[in-house]
């Protein structure tokens, strides 16, 4: 466990030398607070896009039309309900198309979701 947590520091210590300070606003955050889950989950991906015809190459294709329908409707939802999240967040911030600071929105940028 302890070569892990070293390795996670100094994954760490490589990407914000590479581009900077993250945001502190994020950390703790689930899959924000550190950059091994990130590296992690696309290496299953690679691993899945390679290893997924070399299992499936004597099989037979499996029908995926059902699924794809749900999985692209609640894609579709969770987009609207992005969108709708953005231009509020937005809105409410006064945010600008020109540069913002980091902390240019001041209370703005933290949103409790509690509150309903």
């Amino acid at each position: 466990m302890d070569q892990l947590e070293a390795f996670d520091k100094n994954v760490n210590f490589f990407v914000d030398y590479l581009f900077g300070e993250r945001d502190s606003r994020v950390r703790g955050w689930l899959l924000l607070d550190s950059y091994l889950p990130t590296l992690s989950f696309t290496l299953v991906y690679l691993l899945t896009v390679y290893l997924g015809p070399v299992y499936m190459k004597n099989r037979p294709a499996c029908s995926l039309k059902k699924v794809l329908l749900v999985y692209n409707f609640a894609v579709t939802m969770l987009s609207l309900y992005m969108l709708i999240e953005l231009i509020s967040a937005s809105w409410a911030g006064g945010y600008r198309l020109q540069c913002q600071s980091l902390h240019g929105a001041g209370d703005a940028d933290i949103r409790n979701l509690g509150e309903c």
